[in-house]
């Protein structure tokens, strides 16, 4: 493949990329890692499939395609957990040790998808419908207990026994920092919070 085509390979890759990135600026973190997967493999892929398929060699082409897409994938991969900024692992095994059977953990204002999965414990959602909207809907009377408001955070937040809050830091001054809930900080992520209610004098 000459150079001129490589570069047009590349130019397109990064059209196509460039309306996502700038609606999520932290894909921006992600560019080293997809360049190099881009440049170093899928580009060399496509072209000794091309390669194959000029020659009439199927088995060729087929290889390339797949050792691209496996070694693409694998690198991807083993790299996201280094980018991954929306993933709370490192809060929930910093958590996880903590807690007691009967301690609350509340998710304050969005879903965390993997927070309940590293903590290996229901978690209650605080103003958050979103996906689950349906099964909270069909299911009231037993999704109330865990899907709350305002109000009934505020309220169970301050009862006997132990609290711990996972929050955006984006919306924290809302939820703790103005509103008077006492509250501690145990660890911050780049994204998000991490508070304790203090245990009482």
């Amino acid at each position: 493949m000459t150079r001129s085509r490589r570069d047009a390979l590349l130019l397109l890759g990064a059209l196509l990329l460039a309306p996502e990135i700038k609606k999520q600026p932290a894909l921006t973190a992600w560019l080293p890692l997809l360049r190099g997967i881009f440049a170093g493999i899928l580009v060399p892929g496509a072209a000794a499939a091309f390669l194959g398929l000029r020659r009439g060699q199927p088995r060729l082409m087929l290889g390339a395609i797949t050792v691209a897409c496996a070694a693409g994938l694998i690198t991807l991969n083993l790299g996201s957990s280094a980018l991954d900024r929306n993933s709370t692992k490192n809060l929930a095994m910093t958590l996880k040790p903590m807690l007691k059977a009967d301690d609350r953990v509340y998710n304050v204002g969005y879903y965390a998808q993997d927070l309940p999965v590293y903590l290996d414990r229901l978690v209650s959602l605080v103003d958050f419908r979103g996906e689950l909207a349906f099964g909270i809907d069909a299911e009231p009377a037993l999704t109330a207990a865990r899907f709350l408001q305002r109000k009934e955070f505020t309220s169970q937040w301050e009862q006997p026994g132990g609290a711990y809050a996972v929050v955006d830091k984006r919306s924290f001054n809302k939820w703790f920092a103005t509103s008077g809930i006492s509250y501690q900080i145990l660890m911050e992520t780049d994204n998000y919070v991490l508070a304790v209610k203090p245990p009482a004098p």
